[in-house]
């Protein structure tokens, strides 16, 4: 059974761990192996450590099950297009063992969810061209590309050009399904 709830500054470290496997996981094959193997989870925790201290409009979830966190979720306010009817899913990222048992959609439930309680109407996010399974999953929840795309000047895909990302939006009410 998974669980979700409100991140903390103890889980900085944990946050840290999963987005690294995560991005491991998901972007092998995508992403030049080089950006992938100089992650750093020292370096990532205090990032974390400093995002989950702020109390800003930024909120972050994670999933627990068999007591070890396997997941978060990342949003707040639309980083393209500030409305106080729409939103932003900033990251879904979920342990790789852990990929298909339900984390990944309870932690969007939620997020949706408590989108919705504050007037929120749409809900986007971006995610990396050629990452089917994240297309498939944002699909399956309601979400569809919008159009929009932008490179990631820097983040080299494993061809050598700067990796892609499309947009997605959503009615928040279908997210949370």
């Amino acid at each position: 059974m998974t669980h979700v709830r409100a991140a903390t500054v103890s889980d900085a470290a944990a946050v840290a761990r999963i987005r690294i496997s995560s991005w491991r996981g998901a972007y092998r094959g995508l992403l030049a192996d080089s950006v992938l193997d100089a992650m750093d989870e020292a370096a990532d925790t205090e990032r974390w450590l400093a995002r989950l201290a702020e109390h800003g409009d930024t909120h972050t979830l994670v999933s627990a099950a068999d007591g070890s966190l396997t997941g978060f979720c990342a949003y707040g306010p639309d980083r393209d297009d500030d409305g106080e009817s729409r939103a932003e899913i900033y990251a879904v990222y979920v342990l790789p063992h852990r990929w298909g048992l339900g984390d990944g959609s309870a932690l969007l439930a939620v997020a949706a969810a408590d989108l919705e309680a504050r007037g929120v109407t749409e809900v986007r996010l971006w995610a990396l061209v050629g990452n089917d399974r994240a297309d498939t999953f944002y699909r399956r929840r309601g979400f569809a590309p919008d159009g929009a795309e932008r490179v990631l000047d820097g983040l080299p895909t494993v061809h050598g050009e700067d990796a892609l990302e499309v947009r997605y939006r959503c009615p928040v009410g279908r997210a949370r399904r």
